[in-house]
């Protein structure tokens, strides 16, 4: 097959077609019914008991925070509800504001004849 998207299939592409598409489905449904066969061999979760997950949620954190969970996740929330802006991101954003004002001074002290 070429590039050329405008030229009609001829009957024998038009057959590996037509085969490739029935072996990927046949491959999609094969891959569903093992998902579905796995999913009923576990066992179904009560209604009236949490997830493991709401569980994990539930409970008081024992670790500390180790330094990168301290610098990229924020420790609370402002007045409006939002999570506070995490102490890597202020940093980032100093070092940024750092740069530009280095750039400016450099810019105007070169074309003053400064530098």
């Amino acid at each position: 097959m070429g590039d050329d998207s405008n030229v009609p299939l001829t009957p024998a592409e038009r057959a590996e077609l037509e085969r490739l598409r029935a072996e990927k489905a046949r491959k999609d449904r094969a891959e569903l019914e093992r998902l579905r066969r796995a999913a009923a061999a576990m066992p179904a979760e009560r209604s009236g008991t949490p997830s493991a997950r709401e569980d994990a949620d539930a409970l008081p954190q024992t670790r500390p925070r180790t330094f990168g969970q301290r610098m990229v996740l924020s420790a609370g929330q402002d007045k409006d509800g939002l999570p506070a802006m995490p102490p890597a991101q202020k940093i980032i954003i100093g070092l940024c504001l750092l740069c530009v004002a280095v750039a400016l001074a450099w810019i105007i002290m070169t074309n003053a004849g400064v530098i």
